[in-house]
């Protein structure tokens, strides 16, 4: 009889376990699934290494980060285990020891609180990034893992890998077949971790919005219909230094509540045209539209109201009410006044609204659509002030003498700085002008007090800051960098990567001079100036008026020194354009300091430019061209008004006699265009328009005239006459 000889299933297997078998306790794949496990081998490998490297974190917040290394690196190691050992038990069990401490590892860093506490900063300024928000990279890097881990289960309960079945074809066509199902599951666990990363961002966004301080505030925004609606100018007119116009017509005057400033939005522009402007392009046409912000008391808080600078009708609205918010201190709770805080208002299309004590709201100038909202740090004391924040500016109004508080301004100009400045007492932060994102944040010495400015490149170009502090040492300046992202940025980019630890702050920093006094000067005015700082200030008895004091970057002393007659109002509020003169107004007159060629170091001196016969000048826009670089067709022109309202139209001129000098020609004259003001008045240049606004403000709010006329030139010198010349014009 012929002997069956049978072969045990653990000869056939050769003694490896891991490759699994139906008799072992591991279910047999059944006919025409094979492929569900090089796929879900796939898909779990795919998920741990797009764990480790957040690829999708571009098309998401700019919030959302990367994965910290100490999570990354575990997720990588058991994606090599799980490939390098493809698939056996013993690496899916390692793999899955791996995943599981990356998992932990995330959670972990997703569920730690920012510290409350932030060291202090030494001088000069070491800016100490700001509180991010919980890091939604490393909840998704943990989500993936957890994700990863439930494939690798299943790929543990299932047999090894094998080939398609015979009746697939040939060896080769078969393995082709078995990499085309792996790479298939890659591609679906890649799908899975984006759903990772959508649930981690709305986790993340969830706990933010709990974290935000709660205040009652309302939005009524310009309908969609009315937005993209402007004036059709060229880019030439857009960044021409200031218009060269004759005053001829009054367009509108209308009074609006309280204080007002002036903001310009570019709402269209060509796509080729990108954010570089050269001589080209300088006719190709902007839709821009400018918009008048003021702040208006209403029945139980107040409202920051846009205005449309065409015609006066009101734009949008945004109101604060005033209510009470009990916040956490310590292990305590304690009730504080939320409020509408102090409003600034940036050249570029964007407005910046305290609401006290922990909020800044940032919105759209045109449209006054939120933009953002984020909490800033809470101050180190609640009774230094009425109210907690106010924003850095170039002068200070003190309320009543040289060494008083500064007096509270509801509303206030930011001008064209990219970084823009909030503070207490004791803290300084640091604000993109832009996405109204805090960047930065440093703590001071109790009784700082700060100063901010900026270079002026053109009309319509952004300029670095320079922040000058005071109150809490002797004052010193600090020029700040630029960022390494704002060298490309274009309007529309809101990826503003930052590190406020790794900046590093230039060379261009100084105290400022003492000049034989025991105490420390108290400075009113600063102003980034052609070549170097130009601050204003009173210093002590030796000086019986308020100085002005200048340095060039290029030098090592304060070469400019010029003492002002003692009954000189401060803040001064010198004009100092890049390429223009310093100037300011003064008991009617206008003042131009004299340049530097020949000057005896540590003195200066100035001289009259222009007096109105009889009649003192009370408002001004200054030049911002120099005048030895103006055309004949296009010369430096500036307007000033006087105290009836008379509104003047004016160049540079040549003093006529032997010794010459530079005097200030009227080439235009509109009588009374606006009135007497029994208040302060301002003067603003609409580029949107093309128009003038003169400014009227008292108690009972602002009174504004809108001035057009005659342009006597073409907008042709925006730009050098360099061909290859490209500007940044940003906004």
């Amino acid at each position: 009889m012929r002997e069956e000889h049978r072969t045990s299933p653990q000869d056939a297997s050769g003694g490896d376990e891991e490759t699994g078998s139906p008799t072992d306790g591991t279910p047999a794949d059944p006919p025409g699934r094979w492929w569900i496990t090089p796929a879900v081998f796939g898909a779990a490998a795919a998920l741990l290494v797009l764990a480790a490297f957040s690829p999708w974190s571009w098309g998401l917040s700019d919030d959302f980060g990367t994965a910290p290394w100490w999570v990354a690196i575990p997720a990588l190691v058991a994606a090599v285990l799980l490939v390098g050992g493809l698939g056996t038990r013993r690496t899916v069990r390692w793999a899955v020891a791996a995943a599981a401490l990356a998992a932990c590892l995330g959670l972990f860093a997703f569920a730690r609180s920012p510290a409350e506490e932030l060291p202090r900063a030494p001088r000069p300024y070491q800016f100490l990034a700001a509180d991010p928000p919980r890091p939604a990279a490393a909840l998704a890097a943990a989500l993936a893992c957890l994700a990863a881990i439930g494939l690798c289960v299943l790929l543990a309960r299932r047999q090894g890998f094998r080939l398609p079945p015979a009746a697939a074809g040939g060896t080769r066509r078969r393995a082709r077949r078995l990499l085309a199902v792996v790479v298939g599951g890659a591609l679906a666990g890649s799908l899975l971790s984006v759903g990772t990363d959508q649930v981690a961002q709305s986790v993340q966004q969830a706990l933010a919005d709990t974290k935000k301080s709660v205040f009652d505030a309302t939005s009524q925004t310009l309908p969609e219909e009315r937005r993209g609606k402007g004036h059709d100018i060229s880019a030439a007119e857009h960044h021409e230094p200031v218009p060269h116009l004759k005053p001829e017509k009054t367009l509108w005057r209308k009074k609006l509540p309280g204080p007002v400033e002036l903001t310009t939005c570019v709402l269209d522009r060509p796509k080729d045209n990108g954010w570089r402007v050269d001589q080209k392009h300088r006719n190709d046409p902007l839709v821009t539209q400018s918009t008048l912000v003021a702040v208006e008391s209403v029945s139980g808080g107040n409202a920051v109201v846009g205005y449309d600078a065409a015609d006066g009708s009101e734009r949008w609205r945004y109101t604060v009410r005033d209510t009470e918010l009990t916040l956490p201190r310590l292990d305590k709770t304690y009730t504080t006044d939320s409020r509408l805080g102090q409003v600034g208002v940036s050249d570029f299309c964007r407005v910046h609204v305290v609401v006290d004590p922990l909020t800044l709201v940032t919105l759209d100038g045109s449209s006054g659509e939120v933009k953002n909202t984020t909490q800033l740090p809470s101050p180190a004391s609640w009774k230094d002030r009425a109210f907690n924040w106010a924003f850095a500016t170039e002068s200070y109004i003190s309320e009543g003498g040289e060494d008083q508080d500064v007096k509270w301004q509801p509303l206030v100009p930011l001008g064209h700085a990219d970084q823009i400045y909030v503070q207490t007492s004791r803290q300084l932060v640091e604000v993109d002008h832009w996405t109204g994102k805090v960047l930065a944040v440093t703590k001071e010495n109790k009784g700082c007090f700060h100063l901010a400015t900026h270079e002026r490149r053109s009309a319509r170009t952004i300029g670095a800051p320079l922040v000058l502090a005071q109150g809490c040492t002797s004052p010193y300046y600090t020029q700040i960098p630029e960022r390494p992202a704002d060298l490309g940025r274009g309007v529309d980019e809101t990826d503003l990567a930052y590190d406020g630890l790794s900046r590093l702050i230039s060379h261009r920093q100084d105290t400022v001079p003492r000049l034989g006094c025991d105490r420390a000067p108290r400075i009113s005015d600063v102003r980034d100036g052609p070549k170097g700082v130009v601050v204003v200030g009173r210093w002590c008895d030796d000086y019986d008026g308020p100085l002005l004091v200048g340095k060039d970057y290029d030098d090592e002393a304060w070469g400019t020194v010029v003492e002002l007659p003692k009954n000189t109002e401060l803040p001064l509020r010198p004009y100092a354009p890049r390429f223009g003169d310093v100037l300011w107004l003064s008991h009617g007159s206008l003042y131009r300091l004299e340049p530097a060629r020949g000057r005896v170091e540590g003195q200066g001196s100035y001289q009259k430019l222009y007096a109105e016969d009889g009649e003192p000048l009370e408002a001004l826009v200054p030049p911002a061209t120099r005048r030895d670089d103006a055309l004949d067709e296009h010369p430096g022109a500036f307007y000033a008004m006087t105290a009836s309202g008379t509104l003047l139209a004016l160049t540079y001129g040549e003093k006529e006699g032997k010794n010459g000098g530079v005097v200030a020609e009227v080439t235009g004259r509109m009588a009374k265009a606006a009135g007497e003001c029994a208040g302060t008045r301002d003067l603003l240049v609409d580029r949107a328009g093309v128009k003038l606004l003169a400014l009227c403000e008292t108690d009972g709010g602002t009174e504004v005239t809108a001035i057009t006329g005659k342009r006597l030139t073409k907008a042709e010198w925006a730009y050098p006459h360099s061909q290859n010349y490209k500007q940044y014009v940003s906004h």
